[in-house]
């Protein structure tokens, strides 16, 4: 799947206040990409639709991201549902894997056996109120 959320949340779901689709100057593609703010657990994610992916062994996870105002100790994870329980895969820590108004390509490959009731989320871990992860293009 493809998802650059030009024409809405493209079947992923917003966790809560701390997850915005918004159009500004910032999207790593097109106009309009995902805010994530604040370390509001599910309230600051966003999650993909429910895949079946129980028939593949390798599954690419490729996306833009850019941060503002992110400080030291901000940063996100990405998780992975395997149908029971929540699983970080990635952290993302800034200075570490990204600095501000840059923007970047990251791409996350998972192995193994994977579900047919799998999903993905962001979730962002930022401390600071201000700091705003925008995360785009998502392709699967």
């Amino acid at each position: 799947g493809g998802y650059y959320f030009e024409n809405g949340w493209d079947a992923w779901i917003s966790g809560g206040t701390n997850s915005k689709r918004l159009k500004t100057g910032y999207s790593p593609e097109g106009s309009y990409s995902i805010q994530l703010k604040g370390n509001d657990s599910e309230g600051s994610a966003m999650t993909s639709p429910i895949y079946d992916l129980s028939k593949f062994d390798t599954i690419v996870i490729e996306f833009k991201l850019r941060t503002i105002n992110c400080n030291a100790q901000d940063g996100f994870s990405f998780r992975y549902y395997n149908g029971k329980n929540w699983i970080t895969v990635q952290q993302f820590i800034f200075k570490q894997d990204f600095n501000n108004s840059l923007n970047y390509t990251k791409k996350i490959i998972l192995n193994g056996y994977l579900y047919d009731k799998s999903q993905f989320r962001f979730q962002a871990n930022a401390n600071n109120p201000n700091t705003q992860i925008y995360i785009d293009a998502i392709t699967i």
